[in-house]
């Protein structure tokens, strides 16, 4: 069932919500950029904002974490650390909440990674719809649109002065039937209007990319094409960083004179050169052209091949700091227009 939620009445709901948890939305910092961040007070958050400058993919794999704890003189104790604080994530777009998915299958499905798992268990998700996209978002050519909302706990539509909530699952449903009075039902008036709003995304999302399947690109991304757009990659990392679909990590021993340390796990990425050093200063990848091939061919080919779905989520944000102007967005036009000659 779907309801109707009015605008003015979502923080004061967030507020019963953040009795159960820890509340994380979109917040514009001083200098005008609007990031993921814990909100401890409701009244701070954007209701209505484009995508944020970084993923939620912070909170799930943070940049750096420690894994354990341990001191070798203590018989070689070792004591784990767990985030298992529960949050409620307001403002997720949908390509966030597909890369949330497909981080699910990568930390859980073949092994546990119980830090992963532990921070997911206890999150509910509530995503936003997007009604104007940005001018460099393409999700619809990987198989997602403005209003996907597959594995969401709560799916918000926006409709101006309110929204429509869509609770999908248990703990989605119970979020909203114990703040019932906050609610009312939509119409069947109000749930046309609201896929007039989805039609409107999408065309703003095809005039960006004119395509919908990109799985078909990979076979054009020649090694003559690399070699093209490899002169611009400054091999800086960012695109991996800013990219909600990379979940690549390093893991080291930090340890001091008294034979205490920590486990910590830190990001990682295939554009730089020691990712594949190996002992002896070997590198079986070693020119920036092989990389950024290994990265397409990853996103585009190995990743539809292995889980049913590209290693991109359509978000642009690489588009946003690639210093060369050679992201995912950048090279499928190319490869694109290069087809329509």
């Amino acid at each position: 069932m779907d309801y109707i939620l009015n605008k003015g009445l979502v923080k004061a709901w967030l507020r019963k919500l953040i009795k159960h948890g820890i509340l994380v939305a979109p917040i514009r910092l001083e200098g005008g950029d609007i990031i993921f961040k814990e909100a401890f007070n409701p009244d701070n958050i954007l209701l209505e904002c484009k995508k944020t400058l970084y993923s939620a993919k912070p909170f799930f794999l943070p940049q750096e974490e420690t894994l354990f704890t341990f001191r070798e003189r203590s018989f070689g104790t070792i004591k784990e650390v767990f985030d298992e604080f529960p949050r409620i994530f307001f403002g997720l777009r949908p390509c966030d909440l597909k890369a949330i998915i497909q981080a699910d299958r990568f930390f859980t499905e073949n092994y546990q990674d119980p830090y992963y798992r532990k921070r997911r268990e206890h999150t509910l998700l509530i995503v936003v719809g997007c009604n104007d996209p940005d001018s460099n978002c393409f999700c619809h050519a990987m198989g997602l649109g403005p209003f996907y909302h597959e594995g969401a706990d709560i799916f918000l539509a926006d409709m101006g002065k309110s929204f429509i909530a869509t609770p999908i699952t248990p703990n989605g449903i119970n979020a909203v039937e114990k703040y019932r009075y906050f609610f009312e039902e939509a119409t069947a008036e109000q749930q046309g209007e609201k896929s007039r709003y989805e039609l409107t995304a999408m065309q703003k999302l095809v005039a960006n990319l004119p395509l919908t399947d990109v799985r078909a690109c990979y076979s054009l991304i020649d090694d003559e094409f690399v070699s093209g757009i490899s002169r611009k990659c400054a091999a800086c990392g960012s695109c991996s960083y800013v990219c909600p679909m990379c979940f690549c990590y390093n893991v080291v021993d930090r340890e001091n004179k008294d034979l205490e340390g920590k486990r910590v796990r830190t990001w990682d990425s295939c554009i730089f050169e020691g990712f594949t050093r190996m002992a002896g200063r070997h590198n079986l990848i070693k020119s920036r052209q092989e990389r950024l091939k290994k990265r397409f061919a990853h996103k585009l080919k190995q990743y539809p091949e292995t889980y049913g779905f590209p290693g991109c989520t359509g978000c642009g944000r690489c588009s946003l700091t690639c210093l060369g102007h050679i992201s995912m967005l950048d090279v499928l036009k190319k490869v694109t227009a290069e087809v329509g000659k």
